[in-house]
């Protein structure tokens, strides 16, 4: 180990330096090395890349032992130690500063220093094993495929993995510092207040704590990630709690295949009931509606034509409903085809102009080149109908109708509660009103059958049922927003079609 071990010796006085090489020889080290200034021997310490530096700290020229030991440390990883006979203070303390592995002071005895000399070695290869292990460490930490954040014991972060910069939107860099809260930012499911931070009270009560189900990651752009993991405090070697490690995953695609999944079994056994009973209630509703109209034609008696006008109009809610409940349920038979989503919204808007009231101003805007989606035309006429009527009775007392066409090329992902819009090229669909808008709540469940806001007897909810079900079987992605008092925008992503293949459609 001794011969091994390569030696630089920095020592402006020759008689001192070959005393000290000689000495090292008889010790049993022989590959050493002599600098006699602190220029030669930075050089020297970048070609022969010494195991140790014996420095002395008074040197001849414009670099001194210590500011020559600066740079040596700052380029070549090799303990120094220091041999001189100055024991100022002031030198001490600016020793110091560059971390030395021993300190003797002239004159020394052959074996104290063979023994500092051992030391120092023991000392640098012990650091080097931490140095690799930690570099381990960061490494498999970094390659996981969970994000990692980890914060020291008052909440500042320490350590981002490229999977927590990722999902948070933080890089490592601009998180480091940062309180733990500002970066790895929960909020309830219901509304956007803070939730409390699990990693605080795993410091706090020094156990682990896993993130509650019902909530949500912000990130730093204010996008929503559904997210599961657990804090766990991080003790030091006192026991005491030194800091805390976060471990989460992005749940937010399985959250809505969930979601998709209840959604689609919801619908499957409404469309079962629906089928069960549908034939034979329209057969009761035809008979009902016979009856009533035949006693409207032959009575005279005004009390029960009207009470005979009421039952017609009750039986034909409930045969309309009967009609909307089996289409919601049952997939269609749509004919999909590329066409350009402009003309149809165009032609739209003309009858949308006569339905809404003269207080609500309609308003259209569309691009100046092809917007090519593939689609089932009447199946998109429904979606706009329902999304521009929904719009009108948000607006009772009058407002702004507007309706939209245009292009978006994503290069992120888009992410809410119930959808993922991948990255590509989109052609966008969007329907927006001044209204009076919606409060989370009401926007978890704007998509389940029979769910409505309106007032008794002038909503199935079954509108929006039905255009998230059109949405899906074209393979597009709708984003929903909306706040109380700040009206709604629905906008729909669908892929975007291309001139090529709007004439190879043709064609066939």
């Amino acid at each position: 180990m001794m011969a091994a071990t390569k030696i630089l010796i920095v020592e402006d006085d020759g008689i001192i330096a070959e005393d000290i090489s000689e000495n090292l020889t008889r010790l049993g080290y022989e590959r050493t090395a002599i600098a006699y200034d602190g220029r030669s021997a930075v050089d020297m310490a970048l070609e022969m890349r010494p195991d140790i530096v014996l420095m002395d700290i008074k040197l001849r020229g414009d670099l001194d032992g210590i500011q020559a030991a600066e740079q040596i440390r700052r380029r070549v990883r090799a303990p120094i130690v220091y041999l001189t006979a100055n024991a100022e203070p002031d030198t001490l303390q600016r020793a110091k500063t560059t971390e030395p592995f021993g300190y003797l002071l002239k004159p020394y005895k052959a074996q104290e220093l063979r023994t500092t000399i051992e030391m120092a070695l023991s000392k640098s290869q012990m650091e080097e094993r931490l140095r690799e292990s930690e570099r381990q460490f960061a490494s498999t930490l970094r390659d996981l495929g969970d994000a990692v954040i980890t914060a020291d014991a008052c909440g500042a972060v320490t350590f981002m993995n490229p999977a927590a910069e990722k999902l948070t939107q933080w890089s490592a860099g601009e998180a480091r510092g940062r309180g733990v809260e500002e970066v790895f930012q929960i909020v309830g499911a219901g509304d956007a207040a803070a939730a409390v931070s699990p990693a605080r009270e795993a410091l706090a009560q020094g156990r682990s704590m896993d993130l509650p189900d019902e909530v949500l990651l912000k990130t730093r752009s204010g996008g929503l990630i559904a997210a599961i993991g657990s804090a766990t405090p991080v003790h030091g070697e006192t026991g005491g709690v030194a800091g805390v490690a976060i471990v989460f995953r992005d749940m937010t695609g399985h959250k809505q295949m969930e979601e998709k999944l209840r959604h689609s079994q919801k619908m499957e056994a409404v469309g079962r009931l629906a089928s069960a009973v549908a034939h034979d209630f329209s057969n009761l509703l035809s008979v009902i509606r016979g009856h009533t109209t035949r006693i409207l034609e032959e009575t005279g008696d005004k009390h029960l034509l009207h009470r005979a006008s009421q039952i017609r109009k009750a039986t034909e809610r409930a045969i309309s409903l009967t009609h909307q409940l089996l289409m919601v349920s049952r997939k269609p038979a749509n004919e999909p085809k590329i066409f350009d989503l402009r003309d149809a919204v165009g032609d739209l808007c003309e009858l949308l102009r006569s339905i809404i009231s003269s207080r609500i101003d309609l308003k259209l805007s569309v691009p100046e080149e092809p917007a090519l989606i593939r689609a089932d035309p009447g199946q998109i006429e429904q979606v706009l109908m329902n999304l521009a009527l929904n719009a009108r009775d948000s607006m009772a007392h009058g407002g702004t109708l507007t309706v939209e066409v245009g292009y978006r090329l994503l290069g992120e992902p888009l992410i809410s509660r119930s959808t993922t819009v991948l990255p590509g090229d989109y052609v966008l669909l969007a329907v927006s009103d001044t209204g009076s808008g919606m409060d989370p709540a009401t926007l978890e469940r704007i998509f389940e059958p029979f769910f409505t806001t309106k007032e008794k007897g002038k909503g199935t909810g079954l509108g929006l049922t039905a255009v998230n079900t059109i949405v899906d079987d074209c393979d597009a992605g709708m984003m929903v927003e909306s706040a109380p008092g700040a009206g709604s925008r629905f906008t729909i992503y669908f892929p975007r079609q291309t001139g090529q293949e709007y004439a190879a459609a043709a064609q066939a």
